[in-house]
């Protein structure tokens, strides 16, 4: 009697289709149980499908995954949002999955998400963020916020850090956002930040344009069980477009390129969006 040797390539396309197709499930479903209370809202629930690729030099193999996303409301000013992000980079896949809501005051607003994985070296087996603002100026136009996160890695590592952002709504649609995050990581007890700005250009309904470039340093990165770069320099940006088609549907396309002293890497997105509510 003989046996069959499966190939390593189809079995991880057999789980990323198989997972593509459960978390589909698992956002649409969601998405759908927001319609109804949608229906008291004025907020349409949206379902959101996004395919990046990228590519890095040094030998690396290329990366590949898929987001579905799903966001609804359940009061006026109320936002939940479900993720489900499958991917395949440094040769492993990986299955990561976020629930994040926001919530606006008025003159206060905060966010609170929880994410976890199933597989993926590079994943966070569990992670939580926390995040509070307060709009300020007569016309609210200028946000600041600060936020904390703790994040436990399937590779061992414990980081907790914080966030401090700010962000000014000027004339024309234009917005301007700049951040710093400081993390602490352990073992090592090695401190690290990251500084990031962005430019968006912003017609409610119609399109979104952002540039977002960061520069820093990182305290580590495993990119394979055996390998992992510690305290380096690290650089990269990201131009997205957000475009829409119909009162809820439309189009996401993005490029974007990263940095460091052991490789580069340079990819792109695309997806779309509908609204559930029809």
């Amino acid at each position: 009697m003989s046996t069959a040797t499966r190939n390593p390539r189809w079995t991880s396309a057999r789980r990323m289709a198989a997972s593509v197709l459960l978390g589909a499930a698992v956002v649409v479903c969601a998405g759908s149980a927001g319609t109804a209370s949608a229906q008291r809202t004025p907020v349409s629930p949206t379902f959101e499908v996004l395919y990046a690729a990228h590519r890095y030099d040094a030998g690396i193999v290329p990366a590949r995954g898929v987001t579905l996303s799903t966001a609804f409301s359940s009061q006026p000013g109320a936002e939940w949002r479900l993720t489900t992000m499958i991917e395949d980079r440094f040769g492993e896949p990986g299955f990561s999955y976020r629930g994040e809501h926001a919530r606006d005051f008025g003159a206060w607003f905060g966010r609170a998400a929880l994410q976890t994985s199933s597989g993926g070296f590079y994943n966070a087996r569990f992670r939580a963020d926390v995040q509070a603002g307060r709009k300020l100026l007569a016309d609210r136009s200028l946000l600041l916020a600060g936020g904390i996160y703790h994040r436990s890695g399937r590779d061992g590592h414990e980081d907790t850090g914080f966030s401090f952002d700010v962000q000014n709504y000027l004339p024309h649609g234009i917005v301007a956002q700049a951040g710093v995050r400081s993390q602490r990581s352990n073992p090592g007890g090695a401190w690290s930040s990251m500084f990031d700005a962005a430019l968006m250009w912003v017609q409610p309904g119609k399109r979104q344009l952002t540039l977002h470039g960061y520069a820093g340093r990182e305290s580590y990165e495993v990119i394979d069980p055996l390998t992992i770069y510690v305290d380096f320099a690290s650089r990269g940006a990201r131009l997205s477009m957000r475009q829409w088609i119909g009162r809820d549907t439309g189009f996401t396309a993005a490029a974007s390129w990263y940095g460091n002293e052991y490789y580069r890497r340079a990819g792109f997105e695309a997806g779309f969006f509908v609204g559930l509510d029809r």
